[in-house]
């Protein structure tokens, strides 16, 4: 029986996007104590670097609703504003970093996985392979929502919590449009030639 598309197209996202995208992702978010200090040190510089910069009353409102920490601003944007503004986008405190790291070696695995079972996809038929890769996805699911449950109770800065939040959303949709082609396709494909005789029988 020739390869259904869907399987090639299933199998390259769970290589290619859910795989080695995630892994890039995952190593990133690894190393969150180095983006925190390297978000303190830009701060840093350009509280001592930037002057002050005038500011229409329209600017003044859009700075004050993301600065999370709503801070007091004139008439000028000053380096300090910036710095501020810098320090409160990347805040997160311990017990959010240490959180970060952990689902960040977890998500490596999967990620790993992903590209493992996205190449078996795309070149075996037997039967493990489609079930493992669905169980994969339910699984990875499950690890989607514990951690924006987790993460939104953490003390973190808002813009920080959102962009962890869409990008773990938008990970979730991926694997749930992969998990809902593997349920709705026919899978004769990784029946057994076997089982296929029995079948028809």
């Amino acid at each position: 029986m020739p390869r259904p598309s869907w399987v090639l197209i299933v199998g390259l996202i769970m290589t290619l996007i859910s795989g080695c995208g995630g892994l890039i992702s995952d190593l990133k978010q690894i190393k969150t104590n180095d983006l925190v200090e390297l978000g303190n040190d830009i701060a840093e510089e350009i509280s001592k670097e930037v002057g002050t910069i005038p500011m229409s009353e329209k600017e003044k409102e859009v700075f004050s609703k993301l600065s999370t920490d709503s801070l007091e601003i004139d008439s000028v944007f000053t380096g300090e504003h910036l710095g501020q503004f810098i320090r409160d986008s990347t805040r997160l405190s311990e017990s959010a970093k240490s959180d970060l790291i952990r689902h960040g070696y977890i998500g490596a695995v999967f990620s790993c996985l992903f590209i493992l079972f996205g190449l078996l996809i795309i070149f075996s038929n037997k039967p493990y392979v489609i079930k493992g890769a669905m169980i994969l996805l339910c699984i990875s699911l499950v690890f989607v929502v514990y951690q924006i449950i987790d993460f939104r109770a953490e003390d973190t800065s808002s813009l920080f919590k959102q962009g962890q939040t869409f990008n773990l959303i938008s990970g979730g949709i991926i694997d749930s449009i992969l998990l809902l082609i593997c349920c709705k396709s026919n899978k004769d494909y990784f029946l057994p030639y076997q089982e296929k005789e029995d079948y028809y029988d």
